[in-house]
Parts: structure tokens; C-alpha cells; sequence
């Protein structure tokens, strides 16, 4: 059985067929009370689940890596000794395993929700010293935080960071804080140490080093009177390259999303797509075709086909393939797809296809 802390690859899957060699390693970290799943799974009123890292950023970035690191986030119930250093180190090693024997140059992007940037910080000051892990630091591109608090080293910006965690800290006499509770209680010298070395360390001979993103909630968690990380604490001020959005949803809905129209979820992927090197969609594939024709012959054909449009399949939930349309007339009046994987064979019913097929909806896996 598998603990509480680990690095899950959500995309591609290990049993699906893959695509090329990815070109971006994209890393998310939850937060507090969070889980390496659900903080990112969007839940609609019928039931229905939409896990954003892995149906819907694939869409925008077919060749990239998506992973998901979890841990023991709990508030309560939770009897870890691991504090955010301990995590952090966890982190980067876990990521080294699953770099091992790709290109040490292939970009890195981390994508963390509040305490998670706060273990962000930590592991990339951690990989900057230590020589293991310094690969990492020097791939990676951009850190992109929503609901992460920058602190600043006054103790007074501090004091109204931790009361509105407030709303999230909730008491028993069963059960004590959490160690990493404790770090974000007010006047953490962890914590405005990690602060004040990260931002040492972000400016690197007067320039800086990653691409900053900051997305803040404008709503409150039920039953609190102020959010947990307004505009002031989700900056991190006097950089060149930083980005601050808001993002109409409360701490926990703010990083879930429902379709890829989601506002938040477009701007993330217009940040990600500036780090991404070289074409990240559109890629060839070869496949081979077996098709009837209007008198009810066969014709056989193998050829290139060019993806255009990319989306996960509803017909077949979560499995990358390539969706083979006909002829648009021909599709208009049978309203028959098929789904292929590359190098599958398929039949289809299509009077013509080579150099006249479409191929739309297309769910595309890479490769390690």
C-alpha cells in the first residue's frame, strides 16, 4: 500500500500509447488539508469529475509530463514529524528518480497551491545548495502560485496572514496541530527565513531566475469573514517577470477546474505556454486505415495524419487514442467516428480519406 507521500505521474498514463519525446516536466504540489487528486479535481453538481492535470492540460501541451506530488497535509489526523524542509527534500528526490534518463536541460514548471508553494520555495533553495539536486533548480522555469502567501520579513503582514488561516484551523481536544499547522502559525521564524532566503536567491546576479505567477481567491471559505490570501500577501513585489490574477472562488475551489473556458485555467496555460520550447501541438502521427468504399469494396491505406484539434474523448473516459473522422459530408450523413491508436489498424466507412481526413478530438499521450 502506498503512503502518504509520493510523486504520481498523471500524464501520460503508463498503460497508454505515447506520442514523441515531452519537452516540459510540469509538477503540482497541493496545500494544506489538500490531496494529490482531489485538490484538483473539479466535482459538478451531477456527479461528474473533471481531473484538470490530466483531461485538460494534456489538451493544450500533448508533449509535456504531468506529475502530482502528495503528502500528509492534514491539519489533524495527522501524526507526521515531516515539516516543510523534510517535504521539500522528498520532493526533489522524487523528481530526480523520474529524471534520471531524460535530457537534465527538458524545463520544469511547478504549479503549487498554498503550503505547497511555500515547500516550492524550500526545495528549490534546497536544490540551489546541494549539489544533487542542482539539475533541478537550474531547469526550471516558472513557479505559478495560487493561494500561496509571500511573506514578507514584518512580522505585522505576517500576524494577518496566519489569522486568516484561521478559518481553516479548527481545534479538538482529540486531536493536536499538525507540525506543518505549527509552521504556519504566526511569527514562524521558518517560515520568514524560507521567505527572505527565496527571494535572495529568485534575483541571481541582479536578474531574475524563474517566471512568478500569483493567482489570490476573492471569496472566503465558508463560515470566514476575510480570504486567505488577498492581493498584498500573493505578491512578491520589485520583480521583472510576475504575473497576479484573482480568481472568483474561495481557497479551495480556486484550483479546480471545470472545462478548458475556464478563465483561471487559460491563463495558467498562456504562462506555461511562454516556458514551453519548441511546437507544442499539431504533431504527425502514422497510422494505417482500412476502409469500405460506397460499392462496398475495401481500400487500404497508410499515411501521416497531422493532429489539429486536441480533446479527451467522452466516449472512451481518460484513454489518449486518435479519433479518426470522416469526410465531412460523409461523417454529416452516417455520424460514425473512429477511434484509433497510433499504428492501429481500424475500419471505417469513408468513400474518400487519404489527404481529405480530418482528425478532431484527438487525446495524445507522451512518451518518457
Amino acid at each position: 500500500m502506498r503512503g502518504r507521500v509520493f510523486l504520481q505521474q498523471l500524464y501520460p498514463e503508463s498503460d497508454r500509447p505515447v506520442l514523441g519525446t515531452p519537452n516540459i516536466d510540469i509538477v503540482l504540489i497541493h496545500g494544506v488539508n489538500g490531496d494529490a487528486i482531489k485538490t484538483w479535481e473539479y466535482k459538478s453538481k451531477t456527479g461528474d469529475t473533471i481531473l484538470w492535470p490530466q483531461q485538460l492540460l494534456p489538451q493544450q501541451f500533448p508533449l509535456a509530463r504531468v506529475f502530482s506530488f502528495g503528502y500528509n497535509g492534514d491539519l489533524y489526523h495527522n501524526n507526521s514529524i515531516a515539516g516543510i524542509r523534510d517535504l521539500a527534500k522528498t520532493l526533489l528526490s522524487s523528481i530526480n528518480i523520474e529524471r534520471q534518463k531524460v535530457d537534465p536541460k527538458r524545463p520544469v514548471i511547478f504549479v503549487a497551491h498554498c503550503l505547497g508553494g511555500m515547500i516550492v520555495k524550500q526545495a528549490l533553495h534546497t536544490a540551489h545548495y546541494e549539489r544533487d539536486f542542482n539539475g533541478i533548480a537550474n531547469a526550471t522555469k516558472g513557479i505559478f502560485f495560487f493561494g500561496t502567501p509571500h511573506i514578507a520579513s514584518s512580522k505585522d503582514q505576517w500576524h494577518h496572514v496566519a489569522k486568516a488561516y484561521s478559518s481553516l484551523d479548527k481545534p479538538s481536544i482529540w486531536f493536536t496541530r499538525s507540525r506543518l499547522m505549527k509552521a504556519l502559525q504566526k511569527d514562524s521564524d521558518e517560515l520568514m527565513d524560507m521567505m527572505d532566503k527565496f527571494r535572495h536567491m529568485l534575483m541571481k546576479d541582479g536578474s531574475q531566475r524563474w517566471a512568478i505567477g500569483n493567482w489570490y481567491e476573492l471569496n472566503p471559505m465558508p463560515g470566514a469573514k476575510a480570504v486567505i490570501v488577498d492581493p498584498t500577501a500573493a505578491q512578491l513585489d520589485a520583480l521583472d517577470d510576475e504575473t497576479q490574477r484573482a480568481v472568483d472562488a474561495d481557497h479551495v475551489g480556486m484550483v479546480r477546474f471545470e472545462s478548458k473556458d475556464n478563465r483561471t485555467f487559460g491563463e495558467l496555460c498562456i504562462e506555461v505556454r511562454k516556458l514551453v520550447p519548441g511546437e507544442i501541438s499539431a504533431p504527425e502521427v502514422d497510422v494505417e486505415i482500412s476502409t469500405t468504399d460506397i460499392s462496398g469494396g475495401k481500400i487500404h491505406a497508410k499515411g501521416k495524419i497531422k493532429v489539429t484539434d486536441l480533446e479527451y474523448s467522452p466516449a472512451i473516459p481518460r484513454t489518449p487514442g486518435y479519433v479518426v473522422e470522416e469526410e465531412e459530408e460523409e461523417a454529416e450523413e452516417r455520424g460514425r467516428q473512429g477511434y484509433l491508436l497510433e499504428g492501429q489498424k481500424v475500419e471505417t466507412s469513408a468513400k474518400e480519406f487519404i489527404g481529405r481526413l480530418r482528425t478532431t478530438k484527438v487525446p495524445v499521450a507522451a512518451g518518457r
